[in-house]
């Protein structure tokens, strides 16, 4: 149940600081949380460094959390990282937590510190709204993690919002957010951005307080001129300044997460409007307006992570020495989303590799919400008797085969707000010869043909390098590949994003053995670099066939426990993409019913991922791991809807979890 609790706190009169403390409960579901601590400089000089403490009183702990320094163990006390240490006036940060909950529901404790009252050390003045209640600051649930700051329209200077080209940029945002409840329905704006002559309202959120509903709507009035221009996660209609936002079944105390983005010839003076759900309507504030101008390649200003939606270039090019209005990572983690694979078509023979083929399913996906597709491609493997590159490297630009492939990204690049992933997936001779001159040789190429596509288009670099063995490939063979690859890229590329992962299976702990800094990789200061992991733990029940297996949730947010620890140390705040995940049911059932699995899709994308600000890309292979069959073209099961919705239909027959469908015939 998504909820968003928040905690304002005031200041001290004699405060040498103007700040408000603020946190936010963005995700309860009864076990455990996910919460955002959020500092909003509110006066007219910055913010130098800063350090805020809370404390449970009912015996909640926290397990894990980003984009900040936590110590202690209840009170615990939360400080800056170096890129996040300095507040602009009217900015904000935020950083998160992760943690199992004490009592029924999550906690809203009081945030202390010298930020918050100056060091006076004098007690400050609360209010608490209710816990279903929406903060006029409260940050969005599912950019949490990737944000390094939360309602701020840039960040300078920093080790992973630096842009590598000289540019300028201006945005702004809105510290408040807007909201509204009548009857059941409650609705808040969790952020917006705005700029000259544009605006994203990111992470609106609809949330069902009484009974199940079959459909929901809710409307925001403009008080300005305005024209909708992509949107997502909902289906959006405009009559005049009027947009109108509806979906489909929204059961008891569940919530629907949609956005959109809009052209306005306001200026600094647009309007958030009122989320009216019938009857009611929400306050409403003014988005602030900021600008920054890059000085040098390491101190360009980068939008934060509620601008996602400026993903969705309508163009399908643009200039191979920058993109303009290119995504820096953090924008494009935010946009992702839910996403898929499209396995076993490029990377092996099982499916037809065409655009025909591979439209069907990207547009069937796209038309529920999702909003990246990463499509494994062999480029140095024989497939069907031919290569896509020879061995060293060289493209064959002249193949059908990468013909078909080029018209299948350009095909999902059309689509507004659709990001793609494409990498060199099984490249066994590379990988086991530590072939470094054939990979980057490959990504001069591949970076070459696709150098003036859209920014939406992201390069995966090599994906799970295990050498044949199965062992893990050398740490330092796979830096040094890398390395020379990323430089290849960046050389036509500067804010090309590029996705780089572990030596192994992609597993969550394979970054920090691998990674334990970014020298070869921009030395922290590229805002345009991603970091992958794969999540199929526990094996034995996602590929092994074992699926009445009684998995829980810390088997699903473990390993991204794990991987935001290194993304937001290491990492320097990087977001994190989750490019495969999924459990091979078709090896061993003849259909899928099982309500087992049906509860990890449910709970994998929308409890766990999505509010920690992790895209993620389930592995569809149209076999093993179906979901939409080729042979048909429609899905297979529903577990497509599990994903983008949190919640689908059990089994007809039996809706316990371990029901009768999920035993493997032995």
């Amino acid at each position: 149940m998504l909820s968003a609790a928040v905690l304002g706190l005031g200041l001290a009169a004699s405060a040498s600081y103007s700040a408000t403390c603020e946190y936010v409960v963005a995700n309860d579901w009864g076990a455990g949380f996910q919460a955002n601590i959020r500092i909003t400089n509110t006066d007219t000089t910055p913010i130098n460094g800063w350090s805020v403490s809370w404390a449970y009183t009912d015996g909640s702990v926290r397990t894990s959390g980003w984009n900040g320094i936590v110590t202690g163990s209840n009170p615990y006390t939360g400080s800056n990282l170096a890129w996040n240490a300095t507040i602009q006036p009217g900015q904000s940060v935020a950083f998160g937590i992760q943690g199992n909950n004490g009592a029924g529901s999550a906690q809203v404790p009081t945030v202390t510190g010298a930020v918050c009252d100056g060091g006076t050390g004098s007690s400050s003045s609360s209010s608490s709204s209710s816990s279903s209640s929406s903060s006029s600051s409260s940050s969005s649930s599912s950019s949490s993690s990737s944000s390094s700051s939360s309602s701020s329209s840039s960040s300078s200077s920093s080790s992973n919002s630096s842009s590598s080209s000289n540019s300028s940029s201006s945005s702004s945002s809105s510290s408040s957010s807007s909201s509204g409840s009548t009857g059941a329905l409650s609705c808040s704006i969790g952020n917006a951005d705005s700029w000259g002559s544009g605006a994203v309202l990111n992470n609106i959120t609809v949330t069902n307080n009484g009974s199940g509903v079959s459909s929901w709507s809710v409307t925001l009035p403009f008080t300005q001129a305005i024209t909708v221009t992509n949107s997502w996660n909902a289906t959006i209609t405009q009559s005049g300044n009027t947009v109108t936002a509806s979906g489909n079944q929204l059961n008891s105390g569940q919530s629907a997460n949609f956005g959109f983005q809009l052209s306005h010839s306001s200026g600094n003076g647009f309007v958030i409007p009122a989320c009216d759900t019938g009857g009611g309507s929400s306050s409403s504030s003014s988005s602030s307006s900021s600008s920054s101008s890059s000085s040098s390649s390491n101190s360009s200003s980068s939008s934060s992570s509620s601008s996602s939606s400026s993903s969705s270039s309508s163009s399908s090019s643009s200039s191979s020495s920058g993109f303009g209005n290119a995504l820096t990572a953090i924008d494009a983690a935010a946009g992702m989303g839910a996403g898929f694979n499209l396995g076993q078509m490029f990377d092996n023979d099982q499916h037809s590799p065409t655009l025909s083929e591979a439209a069907k399913k990207i547009d069937a996906y796209y038309a529920q919400g999702y909003r990246n597709v990463r499509i494994p491609v062999s480029w140095t493997v024989s497939i069907g008797g031919s290569r896509l590159a020879d061995t060293n490297g060289n493209v064959n630009r002249a193949d059908p085969r990468l013909a078909e492939l080029t018209a299948v990204i350009d095909h999902a690049l059309t689509l507004e707000g659709m990001h793609v992933v494409l990498n060199a997936h099984h490249e066994a001779e590379i990988k086991d010869g530590n072939r470094f001159d054939v990979l980057e040789q490959l990504w001069t190429d591949i970076t070459d043909i696709y150098k003036d596509r859209d920014n939406r288009l992201i390069f995966e670099i090599l994906n799970e390098p295990h050498l044949s063995s199965g062992n893990a490939m050398p740490a330092a063979n796979l830096r040094n590949m890398t390395r020379l690859a990323y430089n290849r890229i960046r050389a036509v590329n500067p804010e090309r994003i590029i996705i780089i992962g572990g030596n192994q299976w992609f597993g969550a702990h394979e970054m920090a053995q691998v990674w334990s800094n970014l020298d070869d990789v921009g030395g922290g200061a590229d805002a345009h670099l991603m970091s992958t992991f794969h999540h199929y733990d526990p094996w034995d029940y996602h590929g092994l066939g074992n699926l009445t297996f009684a998995w829980t949730d810390s088997n699903i947010s473990t390993p991204m426990n794990t991987m935001l620890s290194w993304a937001n140390g290491v990492g320097q705040g990087m977001p994190v993409y989750i490019g495969e995940w999924g459990t091979s049911w078709q090896q061993y059932l003849p259909t899928m019913d099982c309500n087992n699995i049906r509860s990890w899709y449910e709970k994998f994308h929308f409890q766990f991922a999505a509010p920690a600000g992790i895209p993620t890309g389930v592995w569809d292979d149209g076999g093993w791991f179906g979901i939409f069959d080729h042979g048909t073209d429609n899905w297979n099961n529903n577990l497509y809807q599990c994903i983008i919705n949190g919640t689908c239909e059990l089994s007809s027959n039996d809706s316990s979890r371990f029901n009768s469908a999920c035993t493997v015939a032995q």
